[in-house]
């Protein structure tokens, strides 16, 4: 049993330190949790939430295109983040923030 724990929590460990993508050669991160990903704040920034790290821009969102229609448009450079969005929304959207510093 302590084995199939340590492999789990080893498991979970290791997907965090993988997560995000990169988009034209920055370090990317989508935020905003399905299903419920959130709204624009009050103050009209993303999700009412900060960027994943300090400096981190928005690079695009998925409140006016799904993520199919966003790959469309952006093309293969968009490729990893294509397949690190996750799960759809049913209310909100999910935001990407890059990295722009990191090139």
């Amino acid at each position: 049993m302590r084995s199939f724990l340590a492999t789990l929590t080893m498991a979970i460990l290791a997907r965090g330190a993988i997560a995000g993508c990169t988009f034209h050669g920055s370090k990317c991160e989508w935020v905003g949790t399905a299903p419920f990903c959130g709204h624009h704040a009050d103050h009209g920034g993303h999700l009412g939430i900060d960027p994943p790290h300090q400096g981190w821009l928005t690079a695009t969102d998925t409140e006016d295109e799904d993520i199919d229609e966003l790959y469309e448009r952006k093309g293969s450079a968009f490729e990893d983040c294509y397949n690190d969005y996750g799960k759809g929304c049913w209310t909100g959207y999910k935001a990407l923030y890059c990295d722009h510093n990191d090139k």
